[in-house]
């Protein structure tokens, strides 16, 4: 059957079919395909279908536009089976050839080709068109006739009988609205665009080239795409009032991919609007009330938002976001959940992947480059944040549960931050972070504020409840540079913001451990150099307003053991025990070796607590390294650091104190080698004051001498002036000597 065909000047040279539909029925076994309009009604002088065939002349490359006016068909008779194996669903092709002005329908088993440059020579349908690959028709057609693809059925056949119609697929079906144009050579568009109802499937295209497969449905909404090369909407649903699904860019690439809209609200978008290159790809957005969008909006290119969703039952603008002049973004499996949430990128060479935000809370990447958040969940109200005008940010499998602001978050230049395997945890602040990081463990921070030197090197590796986080306000420099945490439970590196000096300190696992320094005051302490090594609640804490320098002070495991100097104190040390105490000012190079309640008083002293019967330090041990130097026969006391007594290195008593000391004394002439040794065996108290220190009962002396040094002598004694043991040495005028004391010292205060 043939139909009179006229060209439309007035029309542009379209290369898609306008108002094309077909139909499918089985009558008797026999399948009947017939040509309608889009909307499946007849075709008529006054509506008819457009189709766009090639010139029949090879050198010649116009399209024209044939009007069919009447209803075109073809019928397959039950033996033919268009190469078809038996009981199998496939798809039966239908085609129209040109005829010098008469259209004929034709159908193939194949696909063949699509391209509008065909030229075929079809064969007369009959009961042996058995053949996959040959061009039909319903009647016969002159030689080298041009042809055009006009839509599929599925089907199946059991030989010789046809059946089971499952698919009817046309080259077009708009229904109500604008139909698609679009202009230039080699420009090639198949789709199925049904379904718009009150809204319009506009489609303009001011390029050459352009590849578009357009399978879209839309119900009182818009699918839209203008200005652009090879843009793509493929597979889109948008059913709702007031949503828009569409691509408007003078860039070109973009691509939405299987995304959908269903909302009842007032507007719900997904959509590409500027750049070049950007995806949206198996997105999913439902709105029931207000605004919500999965958008990409960027004069940059390679963004991609792919399988992400975005829900929402607010009147806020939830959604799925890359915004600005960005390069190389991606979010990437997403989910922003209900409410307020949001996932967004507004920043060059950025990644968001496998992230969820649930309720109001916001996972984004603002500004920088280079950024990382991987694997991460925000619920409930908290954000996850990565904001930095920086590069080189990164959180790995980060969870944000019920807080804010636990991310990274600069408004600086800093750069090189990490977050990795971390609840509730956060770099931040008001000065630049710089190769700060948070490897797992939870709930950890690290968040220097104020003003003055920039932190560096910041880190906190596993454990719990970790914070590095001079914080507070003030104008004086905050300086916390390369402080770590190892792993541990709730330990802390912190401080005020009039700290100058806060760097080099390290709490390596254990629970609840801090260094900090702590109180109020207007000296700013030197903090640095610390360490904890595990063990639980230990603290090194100095006293800010009175220490200039904590320095080099270790705790290594035990419990409940304090380094906390009201003043300087360097190189001391905790090794285990518990609740030992080293808090006394210029206590310098001193070590509690285990026990409990150990108390240090002096300068290098090496205390063991035994525990206590009211008081820290009522009963324990403790050793003491004296020395001095002799050039003559004056009685000098030994001292801790050799030097001019001091309070720190004066053998001073507490208070209703006893000692039973067992000094080891070794004397050396530096001109020879004489030498000398003694040991003093003996027991001091005091009462209730300085003054009333005295020896109990008279020490016991040994003496070792060679004939040389026979008149050296050495003695034990007491300093009513300050309270203290004094260990009393007498040298030989005209020699230089040399003189060590190893004092040990059983402690009790009564």
């Amino acid at each position: 059957m043939s139909s009179p065909s006229t060209v439309y000047p007035g029309l542009s040279l379209a290369v898609d079919s306008q108002n094309c539909g077909i139909n499918a029925v089985v009558t008797s076994n026999t399948i009947v395909i017939t040509l309608t309009q889009a909307n499946g009604s007849s075709i008529t002088s006054s509506s008819p279908v457009i189709l766009p065939f090639r010139s029949r002349q090879i050198a010649f490359g116009t399209i024209s536009n044939l009007a069919v006016t009447s209803p075109l068909t073809i019928s397959i008779p039950a033996s033919a089976t268009l190469g078809f194996t038996a009981n199998i669903l496939d798809y039966i092709h239908v085609f129209a050839f040109n005829d010098s002005g008469n259209l004929v329908l034709g159908v193939s088993g194949s696909s063949i080709y699509y391209d509008y440059g065909l030229l075929a020579t079809p064969t007369n349908i009959s009961g042996s068109s058995n053949s996959g690959a040959v061009y039909y028709s319903s009647s016969s057609v002159t030689a080298n006739s041009p042809v055009i693809y006009v839509g599929r059925i599925k089907t199946q056949t059991a030989i010789p009988n046809w059946s089971n119609i499952t698919e009817v697929l046309s080259r077009s079906a708009t229904f109500q609205g604008s139909l698609l144009q679009a202009a230039g050579p080699d420009t090639s568009i198949q789709y199925n665009n049904n379904g718009v109802l009150a809204g319009s499937a506009e489609n303009t295209y001011d390029y050459n080239n352009l590849r578009l497969l357009l399978n879209s449905r839309a119900i009182a909404g818009t699918l839209n795409i203008s200005n652009g090369n090879w843009n793509s909407i493929i597979s889109s649903n948008n059913q709702a009032a007031n949503t828009t699904l569409g691509i408007s860019s003078t860039g070109t690439n973009n691509l939405i991919l299987c995304s959908s809209i269903t909302s009842t609200g007032s507007t719900g978008n997904l959509q590409i609007t500027g750049g070049s290159q950007n995806s949206i790809i198996s997105s999913n957005l439902n709105a029931t009330t207000g605004t919500a969008g999965i958008v990409i909006s960027s004069t940059g290119n390679s963004n991609t938002i792919q399988s992400c969703s975005s829900n929402s039952t607010s009147s806020s603008n939830p959604g799925l976001a890359i915004t600005g002049s960005t390069v190389s973004s991606m979010i990437l499996g997403c989910s922003t959940g209900t409410s307020t949430g949001s996932i967004s990128i507004a920043a060059g060479n950025s990644s968001i992947m496998a992230s969820s935000v649930t309720s109001s809370g916001n996972l984004q990447i603002v500004a920088g480059s280079s950024s990382i958040i991987l694997a991460s969940k925000v619920t409930s109200t908290g954000n996850m944040v990565s904001s930095s005008s920086g590069g080189q940010n990164i959180i790995l499998s980060s969870s944000n549960t019920g807080s804010t602001n636990k991310g990274i978050t600069n408004t600086g230049t800093g750069s090189n931050n990490i977050l990795i395997s971390t609840l509730n945890s956060e770099i931040g602040g008001t000065l630049n972070l710089v190769r700060c990081g948070i490897y797992s463990g939870s709930n950890n921070s690290i968040i220097p504020t104020g003003s003055g030197t920039v932190p560096l090197d910041l880190m906190i590796l596993g454990g719990q409840n970790n914070a590095i986080n001079p914080s507070g306000s003030g104008s004086s420099t905050n300086s916390p540079v390369r402080n770590i945490i190892i792993g541990g439970n709730t330990g802390t590196i912190g401080g005020s913001a009039t700290n100058t000096n806060f760097y080099d300190n390290i709490i390596l696992a254990g629970q609840s451990n801090t260094i900090s320094p702590s109180g109020t005051g207007t000296t700013s302490p030197e903090v640095r150099s610390n360490i904890i090594l595990g063990g639980n609640t230990n603290s090194i804490t100095p006293t800010v307003g009175t220490t200039t320098l904590c320095n080099a002070n270790t705790i290594i495991g035990g419990q409940n053991n304090i380094i906390s100097p009201n003043g300087t104190l360097q190189n001391s040390s905790i090794v285990g025990g518990q609740n030992n105490t080293i808090s006394v000012a210029s206590a310098d190079n001193s070590v509690i070796l285990g026990g409990q309640r150990g108390v240090v008083r002096h300068q290098s002293a090496i205390v063991t607590g035994a525990g206590r019967f009211s008081v820290d330090g009522d009963a324990q041990g403790a050793t003491y390294h004296l020395r001095v130097q002799t050039t003559n026969a004056t009685p000098a006391n030994m001292t801790i650091d050799g030097a001019t007594a001091s309070t720190r290195t004066r053998l001073t008593l507490q208070d209703n104190e006893q000692w039973m000391f067992y000094a080891l004394i070794s004397c050396g002439d530096t001109a020879s080698v004489d030498a000398a040794g003694f040991s003093i065996q003996g027991s001091v108290k005091r009462g209730s004051g300085v003054g009333t220190v005295a020896l109990v009962g008279t020490p016991a002396v040994v003496n070792y001498r060679d004939t040389n040094l026979n008149t050296a002598t050495v003695a034990a004694g007491v300093d009513t002036t300050n309270g203290a043991l004094n260990i009393q040495v007498t040298g030989i005028t005209g020699k230089t000597l040399n003189w060590v004391c190893r004092l040990i010292v059983s402690q009790l205060i009564s």
